[in-house]
């Protein structure tokens, strides 16, 4: 049973009413729990992608209104749209919106903006010409996977590949290199360090792509044989990623970065296109986003159990739980949720997905509360399930001894919009520094008033 101000009637009041976190938090629970009502996009960033991940069919409305006043987090927002499988069937109104947005002023911004305009394959050497103005470290990834975007649209990708190229970092590792997150954006799934050996790391990139590993020799030592598998299998491949990898590799050996390079070869050498559904849920093509809008956009009841079977055996859900959302079952929803408890540190997309799957299916999070082991993601999801069991469960804990726990379960109690929650709000608010409850304090008094 919902809690007192979980009702639709009172979300739109909220929604409808001042900027502030009350009319944030309103626009976000319209968003997943009445989806076919308009709303307002989020200021507040950290809404921002379970709201995506849900996929209301105002989505694009609203963000399109949004962007009239750009934000750094909105522009981030707007590149993340397809992480979650919401690249719009038409592009051309999110485009006009998207390029509108770029002031010229705040290249960071910016960056993130064209970013998203190519996500929808709308990019122009405008778009382009504003995010190379960008300085920090995003800038490293983002750019190189622009210019490769680019030029493939202007049949000058070799020269640009080489460019890229050479304007990497050398001696990186995998995961200090922006080569790796250049691949991601480009539609190569992403990989681990990979196998010790060259040949194992050339056969875990043909299954990754369902596929057979060629019959190549290399011999050499290990660095040289890696740059022959790298050579050979990019060869007379014209995909961004596979000339990228053969502009990389075509001088020099690259001996740091390991083998995971010969898998993102091996996989792009063996990848064959087929039904999009498939393709994401048995040959890792999570990372072509549009692939991944159009798995979930046509996930049927009748693909769950093949969707359920991926989760058992695949080494990359978060594209699985994208498209197990439109045809979510209790089994597929803890399988969701499951994947966002693993690892030892925050998913945001995995949570956001598991935000969603937890709001269709909230009898599942007070067991989580309850168990120390999956406490810390039941605080998550229970700040966005309004039931009365839940505000029991958060009621009867004990305060959490870790600093980002504390953050969080005061998070909980304050969405949870309930007077009874309010001596467990104050409780914790004197155990941890006042500008770190900020947000908590801030919507409770937003939803319930001072006192």
């Amino acid at each position: 049973m919902a809690t007192f101000l979980h009702h639709q009637d009172i979300w739109t009041t909220f929604a409808e009413g001042e900027a502030g976190p009350a009319k944030d938090w309103a626009s976000a629970r319209l968003a997943i729990y009445a989806p076919n009502q308009p709303f307002s996009f989020p200021t507040d960033p950290s809404l921002h992608d379970p709201l995506v991940a849900a996929g209301p069919p105002s989505l694009f409305p609203a963000l399109i209104n949004a962007l009239q006043a750009p934000t750094l987090e909105l522009a981030a927002t707007s590149a993340a749209l397809g992480l979650y499988g919401m690249l719009p069937a038409d592009p051309v109104p999110l485009t006009t919106a998207l390029r509108q947005a770029m002031t010229g002023d705040d290249h960071e911004q910016n960056a993130w903006l064209a970013l998203a305009i190519m996500h929808l394959d709308a990019l122009q050497a405008q778009d382009l010409a504003a995010a190379a103005k960008a300085t920090g470290p995003d800038i490293l990834w983002q750019l190189p996977s622009l210019v490769l975007h680019q030029a493939n649209s202007t049949a000058n990708l070799d020269e640009a590949a080489i460019a890229v190229a050479n304007s990497l970092p050398r001696n990186q590792s995998w995961d200090e290199s922006p080569l790796a997150s250049i691949l991601n954006l480009l539609g190569v799934p992403t990989l681990p360090s990979g196998p010790d050996d060259p040949t194992e790391a050339l056969e875990l990139g043909a299954t990754m792509a369902q596929g057979v590993a060629p019959p190549l020799k290399a011999r050499g030592s290990r660095k040289r044989r890696s740059q022959k598998l790298v050579m050979a299998l990019c060869e007379r491949r014209d995909s961004p990623a596979a000339v990228l990898l053969r502009a990389v590799y075509d001088k020099e050996p690259q001996a740091t970065l390991g083998t995971a390079p010969i898998c993102a070869a091996a996989w792009l050498h063996c990848f064959k296109p087929k039904n999009p559904l498939d393709d994401i849920l048995t040959r890792t093509a999570g990372n072509n986003l549009e692939c991944l809008s159009e798995a979930r956009r046509h996930a049927k009841e009748e693909d769950t159990a093949k969707i359920a079977a991926a989760f058992a055996e695949h080494r990359l859900p978060a594209s699985i739980g994208v498209v197990a959302l439109p045809v979510l079952t209790q089994d597929l929803a803890h399988l969701v949720i499951q994947t966002a408890n693993f690892g030892q540190s925050a998913n945001i997309r995995a949570e956001a997905l598991a935000i969603n799957a937890a709001a269709r299916f909230p009898d599942l999070v007070p067991p989580m509360l309850a168990d120390q082991n999956t406490r810390g993601l039941g605080l998550v999801l229970a700040e966005w399930v309004p039931t009365e069991e839940v505000l029991l469960a958060l009621m009867t804990l004990p305060i959490p001894p870790d600093s980002e726990d504390r953050v969080q379960y005061a998070r909980a109690l304050a969405a949870i919009g309930d007077r009874a929650a309010e001596p467990a709000l104050e409780a914790v608010l004197r155990q941890e520094k006042p500008s770190r409850m900020a947000w908590a304090q801030r919507l409770n008094r937003s939803l319930l008033g001072p006192g």
